[in-house]
């Protein structure tokens, strides 16, 4: 069947299935941090090792009765799914300050929710969540203490929103979430049960891994009859997972990227374009402050590659499936020594 490219990401190529509304979802080797897009490494196995883990959540989540947009795993190692349309906002600039313009109402349906859905089991190393808790409306209506620590492990799943369709992620209000989504009461109470719901049987597998959830994002979308519905994909990418105070996750390149002039440039560049909404950030870090990332050294690069490569082959044999990837070590043996 003809497949058409129908968009190119940082991280993986979706291509449309002829007049079907299919999609094939084409990880790449490639890897994105902090917004910035395409870093200039290629981490090996990596697309297959997300395709892999992404449809072994997807059938597990289906198992349970979730509604995903999963179809399969194709022969060429790509996720077929459901299409669902997507509804890009517009933005305007006013008065010194840009705003985002969504084209969601309450009869809008088959389609993405444009929200990033946050759940959070605790607030480990590198969270972002203790500087937005400080204002203690916030930490309110998330159900959280605004004095909790790092470190410490909340008494329930705590669930937060941020924008999907913009640039850069801001993090949202409920009211501003709701309304962002156009979704009524009902729909706003099924999207939270929903996610609570994902993030415990989540939490559950890597339990048996000896693995450690403690947040992760989710994105949903609406069938033609306004049903919930799990999208994207689901892996290392999008969760922060720890073993014994380790990092195994994106979490792990974030904080090697951290300490480098890169990533100060970031930071300084983001403040500029928020003073000056006309000022493109990533553009000014290269141009204005002469920084981009660098490649990781060869050793930073071969453990991020066999942690893909190890979470994948775990995750299949808790699925009763083979193991993909040939590997010198065993599972506890790569845990101890990463």
């Amino acid at each position: 069947m003809e497949k058409k490219l129908i968009y190119s990401g940082s991280v993986k190529e979706i291509y449309q299935l002829g007049d079907k509304r299919e999609l094939l979802f084409k990880f790449s080797d490639r890897y994105s941090i902090f917004d910035w897009g395409e870093m200039p490494d290629h981490i090996e196995n990596k697309g297959k090792a997300l395709s892999f883990m992404g449809a072994f959540f997807f059938k597990h989540l289906g198992s349970l009765n979730i509604r995903t947009h999963f179809i399969e795993l194709t022969q060429d190692k790509e996720l077929k799914v459901r299409k669902v349309n997507v509804f890009w906002p517009e933005s305007t600039i006013s008065e010194g300050e840009k705003k985002w313009h969504y084209q969601y109402s309450p009869e809008t349906n088959d389609a993405l929710i444009p929200l990033e859905v946050i759940f959070r089991f605790g607030a480990p190393e590198g969270s972002s969540l203790l500087k937005r808790i400080k204002n203690s409306t916030y930490a309110g209506e998330l159900g959280v203490s605004p004095d909790i620590k790092l470190g410490q492990m909340f008494d329930k799943v705590v669930i937060e929103f941020s924008t999907k369709l913009e640039p850069e992620d801001r993090y949202l209000s409920y009211s501003e979430a709701q309304k962002m989504a156009a979704l009524n009461n009902e729909e706003w109470k099924k999207l939270l049960g929903q996610t609570q719901k994902i993030a415990q049987e989540l939490k559950k597998v890597f339990e048996k891994l000896s693995i450690e959830l403690w947040d992760g994002k989710l994105e949903f979308a609406l069938d033609e009859k306004r049903n919930l519905m799990l999208v994207d994909s689901i892996g290392p990418d999008e969760m922060r997972l720890l073993y014994k105070g380790k990092q195994l996750s994106k979490e792990y390149l974030r904080q090697y990227y951290r300490k480098s002039p890169w990533y100060e440039a970031i930071e300084k560049a983001k403040k500029a374009a928020q003073k000056d909404p006309y000022i493109d950030w990533k553009e000014y870090c290269i141009e204005e402050l002469k920084q981009q990332p660098q490649k990781l050294p060869p050793s930073e690069k071969e453990k991020i590659t066999q942690l893909y490569t190890f979470l994948t082959n775990e995750l299949l044999q808790l699925g009763g499936e083979s193991k993909v990837f040939e590997q010198d070590l065993s599972f506890d043996e790569f845990l101890e020594s990463f």
